[in-house]
């Protein structure tokens, strides 16, 4: 009996201390994300430029794929030593570069930078098997430049539509 009254006490204790380190370690997360977040703030900029390098995944994938705007015209462009994902699994060809519409760039530019960079958990992707990484530059209209690492598969994925809408 006193042995199973000490081990009640023990789980309990341990439980108290664990839930103390868990919410200090919360407070100090936001404590960080709310100083990241002001840093890169570009909430009232306007980006004109995205690079993005996509690198890792299952499929080994090393594309660099970049929007940008030229002399009033609006482009995709994609490359890399391996974009076999995208010629396999997309049917497109292993490099590219397309004039896109205003409307599409915009859409690329109108992304939530912001909110991915602020979500962002280096420590979390680096647990994670066969991640996609990402290593993007944002150019912005000020001609400031945030480099970044957050996970930009959303616009990625619509970089996949437009490159396969202008390859056909």
């Amino acid at each position: 009996m006193k042995c199973f009254k000490w081990k009640n006490i023990t789980i309990l204790m341990l439980a108290v201390i664990f839930a103390i380190l868990i919410n200090g370690c919360d407070q100090n997360k936001k404590d960080e994300d709310d100083e990241l977040s002001m840093s890169v703030s570009h909430t009232d900029e306007v980006v004109r430029e995205v690079f993005i390098h996509e690198t890792g995944g299952e499929d080994g994938r090393n594309i660099e794929w970049r929007v940008y705007s030229e002399n009033g015209k609006y482009f995709l462009s994609y490359s890399g030593s391996n974009c076999q994902p995208l010629s396999h699994d997309f049917g497109l060809p292993l490099d590219g570069e397309f004039e896109i519409t205003e409307q599409e760039y915009k859409t690329i530019m109108d992304a939530d930078y912001n909110k991915f960079i602020a979500e962002y958990d280096a420590d979390y992707q680096k647990n994670i098997v066969d991640a996609v990484c990402f290593r993007s530059v944002l150019k912005y209209d000020n001609g400031s430049e945030i480099n970044t690492e957050a996970n930009m598969t959303s616009v990625a994925i619509k970089l996949i539509d437009l490159a396969r809408k202008y390859s056909e």
